[in-house]
């Protein structure tokens, strides 16, 4: 049977923390991180993600129910098992309760980071490139030219990006552009900052899907607008660490059984079809038992919720609630998942649910 090479948690960890509202480091994660969201879970608060590549920016992150920039430095540095924090409200107030998911791209960014060879433009040096192909993980800065005609620019994962996260980071305020490659068209995107359905974007990526090298931006000011700064989450499904696939609701409270080949530490899904249903995140940090893993909304500032939804398996996840948000009747729930453990490790142990 085959296994990664890797245990999942050398790429991708959750932490827990308390907020202590003066300055703190939070250690334990066995790597050093390259993309962080944080979350308060026991009270109202935006989700804010952070990133290797804006580091020396003096807003360093990025809010997602927003879509603004954050306006006080939270992320004092990205450490080599973990991360330090300022003594700000944002990430940090005292006494509370915060999550934190966290992700190992290529460290230190590069400049150019592609194959050039492939560039249809015939340049990339707007683009900035924290790649992990081992993980399936990038992390993309680029500056928008505007204009019509795609832009090519490289994700350094050598596979097909199945998740694509675009957000304008300067110049102009918008929304979140979640791009999967599992919806029905290139062109369709959904919001991860609102509860709309996947809508067509044709001039977003000129309904032009990214290959193994390239990802592409058309002329729409939302992905490429002239003097804008831009960002993109880039992931792709690895065989035993991640997965970015669907899955089809039954309507039911006995609902779906979602096979990934291991067993989830984070699962984030949307219901393709329906304009008026949340985003739903669920990690095997928070009170950790099936069916009672609570569900935090990453398009709302919403505390965590208590309905009984999901379980996390040994090969996968079981939907346990008929929720039309996570289970409508004949809908498209899209789905990305990463691994605490594989099914199979390379000590060739099987791992077991919670």
């Amino acid at each position: 049977m085959a296994y990664i090479s890797f245990q999942p948690t050398d790429n991708f960890n959750v932490i827990s923390y308390t907020g202590t509202g003066a300055a703190q480091s939070l250690t334990g994660l066995g790597f050093q991180p390259d993309l962080v969201w944080l979350k308060r879970t026991n009270g109202t608060s935006e989700h804010i993600l952070f990133d290797v590549n804006r580091m020396s920016d003096t807003n360093k992150g990025q809010y997602i129910t927003t879509a603004n920039p954050i306006s006080t430095t939270v992320m004092v540095s990205l450490d080599s098992d973990g991360f330090s924090l300022t003594g700000t409200d944002s990430g940090n107030t005292s006494g509370e309760e915060y999550i934190a998911y966290c992700w190992k791209g290529g460290g230190v960014v590069s400049e150019d980071n592609y194959d050039g060879s492939g560039n249809p433009d015939g340049s990339a040096e707007y683009s900035t490139v924290s790649a992990n192909a081992t993980a399936g993980i990038s992390i993309i800065t680029y500056d928008g030219t505007g204009g019509g005609g795609n832009k090519w620019m490289g994700h350094g994962l050598g596979k097909t990006p199945d998740w694509q996260l675009f957000k304008v980071t300067a110049g102009r305020t918008g929304d979140w552009f979640d791009w999967r490659s599992d919806v029905d068209s290139s062109k369709y995107a959904s919001n991860l900052n609102t509860a709309n359905a996947a809508t067509s974007w044709p001039t977003a990526w000129n309904s032009t899907d990214p290959n193994t090298t390239l990802f592409v931006v058309g002329s729409a000011d939302q992905t490429n607008e002239a003097g804008g700064k831009f960002i993109n989450y880039c992931f792709t499904s690895i065989k035993g660490f991640s997965r970015m696939a669907h899955f089809t609701g039954n309507g039911s409270a006995d609902g779906p059984f979602v096979y990934t080949g291991f067993r989830p530490s984070w699962v984030v899904v949307k219901n393709q079809n329906n304009a008026s249903t949340n985003h739903y995140m669920w990690d095997k940090n928070r009170l950790g038992y099936n069916v009672d893993n609570d569900a935090l909304y990453p398009n709302t500032t919403a505390q965590q919720q208590t309905n009984d939804e999901v379980d996390f398996l040994s090969n996968g996840f079981k939907i346990r609630n008929s929720d039309s948000g996570i289970n409508g009747s004949g809908n498209k729930i899209l789905y990305s998942a990463f691994a605490e453990f594989p099914l199979v490790s390379s000590n060739d142990v099987p791992t077991v649910a919670r």
